[in-house]
Parts: structure tokens; sequence; C-alpha cells
């Protein structure tokens, strides 16, 4: 018997399209992230996805460049392992953007020390 269930959660830049229960414990749970943030994500030579596809025993799909859907990261396997799978993308989705906002409020002080020691 198969059951299906849909919980949909939004965030600042990331939206957690649906999680899908096919059966009591297997799930499929999409995650929309930035296409720019699926490098760091995957990281060198694929080291930071296969750690956190062997850790949690589950499947992790990246849309390739161009795709529709470009923004959707899919993560298949047991319930609590895919939940877990992503809690950890999360995090390192959450550390880069705010290393984004840091940076952009960085380069604004910089800019605005600039000027004021241009004009003076």
């Amino acid at each position: 018997m198969a059951t299906l269930i849909h919980n949909c959660l939004s965030f600042d830049l990331v939206h957690i399209m649906c999680i899908s229960i096919s059966s009591p414990y297997f799930v499929t749970a999409q995650i929309e992230v930035d296409p720019d943030f699926h490098p760091k994500i995957i990281g060198k030579r694929g080291a930071v996805i296969t750690k956190i596809r062997q850790d949690h025993d589950v499947q992790i799909n990246f849309p390739k460049k161009g795709d529709p859907e470009e923004h959707v990261i899919t993560i298949t396997g047991y319930e609590k392992n895919t939940l877990a799978a992503k809690e950890d993308i999360m995090k390192i989705v959450n550390e880069l953007v705010s290393c984004t906002r840091e940076n952009s409020i960085y380069v604004r002080f910089l800019r605005q020390f600039w000027l004021c020691r241009i004009i003076w």
C-alpha cells in the first residue's frame, strides 16, 4: 500500500519543494537551491556530496545545466536518512548564504570607505 504525503516549506533562498512518501520508510525530497551553490555542495571532485551520500545512504541527484528545473536537488532514501542528508545540505547552503551576505556588506563598507577617502 502506497501513501502520498506532500510537505512544502519555504525559506529565504532555499525552497523545499516537497517530500513525497511512497512507502512507510522510503521518501523523495526535492530542495530548491540556487544553481550557483551546486558546485560548493558537490565539493572538489565530488568529495562533499559523496560523503553525504555515504553517511546517510541516500541517492542525491543534481539537474544538468540548462534544465528547466536546474535549481532542484532530489534526495531519495529512507525517511530518516533523507531528512538527515537534507539537513546537511541545508547547513552548507546556509553557510554559503551567510558568507554571501557578509561579503556584500564588507564590499559596501569598502566602497563607502574609499569614497570618503577620495572626497577628503
